[in-house]
């Protein structure tokens, strides 16, 4: 395996720390030189740390008080998480299997929350659109797509969690690209009105609450997304 590099420890290290709670949200961090003895690095070393902890939000400076861990969340520090997904997404299998654990992640904590019950009048209405369109002489894939998207995005919504929100919102960056691809398919392959009932399974699975059916119908869903 390739070794670190003296700005990976460092790095690697203060993420540790902060993770363990020797170093507190909203502290003030050592100086550099004490930074440096501290980690058994050079100065430049630690200074380029500090500015890639900078650059994700996780540390910030304040000009003649010092380098401090942020102490509320920021998008950014799911940053790497994007790069790392980017790189992977060549991957197909393990990709499908990321997106496959988000979605019925979600749907389990959906069906446990009351509030599920008020999103089906709102997916109802999305699925209906998605079916006219479908039943036009020639259906927008785009269109489509965008109430693909939509539908998912109120699932989402129904469980209040802004890190679920950021990671799946990072993963359905990704996959728009082939699941356009994905509703062409099912355009041209004549089966428009099943990938509406796929839809439809999945609505009147959270109102049903039946969790024990998730797996079958997120795996159906998935049928032509390849």
């Amino acid at each position: 395996m390739k070794k670190p590099s003296a700005v990976d420890h460092v790095v690697d290290a203060i993420i540790d720390e902060i993770i363990s709670g020797k170093i507190k949200p909203g502290e003030r961090l050592s100086t550099e030189p004490e930074l440096s003895k501290k980690y058994g690095v050079g100065r430049n070393s630690v200074r380029e740390a500090i500015k890639q902890l900078q650059a994700f939000g996780i540390l910030y400076i304040k000009r003649a008080d010092g380098t401090f861990v942020s102490d509320t969340y920021n998008d950014r520090m799911l940053d790497p998480l994007l790069y790392n997904l980017i790189f992977s997404s060549n991957n197909w299998k393990d990709f499908v299997q990321l997106r496959y654990v988000i979605d019925v992640g979600t749907l389990h904590l959906a069906m446990q929350n009351p509030e599920s019950v008020r999103v089906i009048p709102k997916l109802t209405a999305i699925v209906d659109n998605m079916d006219a369109e479908m039943k036009t002489k020639n259906p927008d894939a785009d269109r489509i797509l965008e109430l693909d998207l939509s539908f998912h995005t109120t699932i989402l919504s129904i469980i209040h969690n802004p890190l679920v929100d950021c990671v799946t919102g990072y993963i359905t960056r990704l996959t728009v690209p082939s699941r356009k691809r994905a509703v062409t398919e099912w355009i041209n392959s004549g089966r428009k009105s099943e990938f509406c009932s796929l839809h439809r399974k999945l609505t009147d699975l959270i109102r049903d609450g039946k969790t024990e059916n998730i797996d079958e119908v997120v795996k159906e869903h998935y049928k032509l997304w390849k």
